[in-house]
């Protein structure tokens, strides 16, 4: 089945007090990486948050973790499908669960088959 979002894997690239998500194997419009999104840096005017709306309330600490959690994602979503296709072989997740240090095995799969749905836009 091929997927619905754009081919992994994704970096980050500085550019223009922005950090760019871009994919790295698919390449678009004139051989450019394709454009994934764009998280604006944290800039303050006279000691108040400006520029992009969506880093006004976000600290630049932030706004870079989350680019690279972004980045990661078709990682993470290949590495959950793994999990997912090896767990299905040992117990049968049929059943929501809250992540939590102390969740067994069975839950660990079944909040991975709930983040698949998530990452999917469908139900499982």
């Amino acid at each position: 089945m091929k997927n619905a979002h754009t081919v992994g894997p994704w970096i980050t690239e500085r550019r223009s007090n922005c950090t760019h998500i871009v994919s790295e194997s698919k390449k678009g419009i004139h051989g450019w990486q394709s454009h994934i999104t764009t998280l604006g840096d944290h800039i303050e005017y006279d000691g108040e948050p400006c520029g992009a709306v969506a880093s006004q309330d976000k600290s630049q600490a932030e706004i870079d973790a989350n680019a690279k959690l972004i980045a990661a994602a078709p990682e993470l979503l290949a590495a959950l499908e793994a999990l997912k296709e090896w767990g299905c072989t040992h117990t049968s997740p049929s059943v929501e669960v809250t992540v939590t240090p102390d969740n067994s095995p069975h839950d660990l799969l079944v909040a991975a088959c709930e983040a698949i749905a998530k990452a999917k836009g469908a139900t499982q």
